[in-house]
């Protein structure tokens, strides 16, 4: 056979249609493509550019167009790109006065494309639900939104009048997904626990009063705190 020719284009395609950024910033569009006389085959190469974002598979197609020379029988080729990148979420300890609202920090270490959720639950320690010191969080939904890479959660602690040695409890994450979905190519829990100090804000003022006895008697003092 004699020589022919032809042309090749990339777009974007599927439920996830790649986009320039992908082909470091533009789309391969009406490429050339030789073949010499006799020649049965030819490779073409389409680089794909590396990225640090959690997302889906991604589509493209490859067309070919303008045959001289031949004829298509064949037009079309549909390429997937991978997601090679992997979350990993965290929560961070606290340690304060035990008055109004302690502020937890959920962490994803890569940003992804679509939300990321994980379930918040605390679990008592020397603090307790039972001793009124915080109010329980349960199944609680914390979504760290696409494009971000962090979210809050808030616990209520409790103040009171006591004095009393330093209370904890913990801030449990599970149950990560991706989009909705549990995806462990995609995000997963890295550090599940955070750990919350709450701190004794309470002093006691300890005084003794004064005493009045006729000699011969018995003083007997009364050490009060208040």
């Amino acid at each position: 056979s004699g020589p022919a020719s032809a042309t090749y284009s990339v777009s974007g395609s599927g439920a996830n249609p790649a986009n320039a950024a992908d082909f470091g910033g533009t789309l391969p569009t009406n490429m050339p493509l030789s073949f010499a006389a006799n020649e049965t085959s030819k490779v073409i190469t389409i680089s794909v550019s590396g990225d640090n974002l959690v997302e889906a598979n991604e589509g493209f197609t490859v067309t070919l167009s303008n045959p001289v020379g031949a004829s298509l029988v064949t037009a079309t080729a549909v390429g997937t790109i991978q997601n090679d990148d992997t979350a990993s979420l965290s929560i961070d300890d606290i340690s304060a006065s035990e008055s109004g609202v302690f502020t937890f920090t959920i962490s994803s270490d890569k940003v992804a494309s679509r939300d990321m959720t994980v379930l918040v639950n605390t679990a008592n320690g020397t603090a307790t639900l039972a001793g009124s010191d915080y109010t329980q969080l349960s199944n609680v939904l914390a979504t760290i939104a696409a494009g971000s890479n962090s979210t809050t959660v808030t616990v209520t602690v409790n103040d009171d009048a006591i004095v009393e040695n330093s209370e904890t409890f913990t801030v449990n994450l599970s149950d990560a997904k991706f989009n909705g979905a549990t995806d462990a190519s995609r995000v997963v829990i890295g550090d599940s626990q955070g750990q919350a100090t709450i701190e004794n804000n309470d002093t006691a003022s300890l005084s003794i009063n004064d005493i009045s006895v006729d000699e011969g008697g018995v003083f007997t003092f009364t050490i009060s705190s208040d």
